[in-house]
């Protein structure tokens, strides 16, 4: 697992959430039903929140729909029981993170963040379900990017269909 890099993602993603009012005082783990998580209103425009502040690309436009269906599907369908409660574990102890730190991160710079960042892992008997809810929205923040039907037909100039047939077009005789 890149580890540096699921640290930074969470020092950016706690920078970018510190001005969101906190989520109802209920914990995500108890919003598990059956095995599956269940986010209300609050913690899902949190979590989108998080998704923005981890894939934030101002040059495309926003595609419809929400990070957080795909984010939320993926977790409950394709991930074992096991790590969906690790995911919200992670999303409450994260959460737990921004609130704690909510004034020193205002006040520091990106380089103090990212110590900081480590150091609260490290000090953390559980960073694992943190690291893993990073790891997992990022992901499925960028799968969300990649198919969507904008940046596959502006970006990667990818046709959604087989080409147009034109039947009068002069083929060339290519024998050798």
């Amino acid at each position: 697992m890149k580890r540096r890099d699921a640290i930074r993602n969470l020092a950016l993603a706690a920078t970018a959430t510190m001005f969101l009012p906190g989520c109802s005082d209920r914990p995500v783990t108890g919003m598990l039903v059956n095995g599956r998580l269940a986010l209300d209103r609050r913690h899902r425009n949190y979590l989108a929140a998080i998704s923005q502040a981890i894939l934030p690309i101002p040059e495309l436009p926003t595609p419809p729909g929400s990070p957080v269906d795909l984010i939320l599907t993926m977790v409950n369908d394709g991930m074992p029981h096991e790590e969906v409660v690790s995911f919200a574990e992670g999303f409450d102890q994260f959460k737990f993170f921004v609130e704690q730190n909510q004034v020193r991160l205002r006040k520091a710079t990106p380089e103090e963040i990212l110590a900081m960042v480590e150091n609260a892992l490290e000090d953390q008997a559980a960073a694992e379900p943190t690291v893993l809810f990073i790891d997992a929205v990022r992901d499925k923040s960028i799968r969300f990017l990649m198919t969507s039907e904008h940046y596959l037909t502006q970006y990667l100039e990818f046709e959604m269909v087989p080409a147009v047939y034109d039947p009068c077009r002069q083929v060339e005789n290519v024998r050798r």
